[in-house]
């Protein structure tokens, strides 16, 4: 991923683009759980 959307300023574009990035870390988060979980 680069980081050119959360280092851009504010902008009318910058609250979805919040929104995406939050979604992003939290597709992180889900795959590092789902890697815990296959090794229980």
């Amino acid at each position: 991923m680069d980081d050119t959307y959360s280092n851009r300023p504010t902008s009318p574009n910058s609250n979805k683009t919040t929104i995406e990035s939050m979604m992003n870390e939290n597709m992180k988060h889900i795959e590092q759980i789902a890697v815990v979980f296959e090794f229980i």
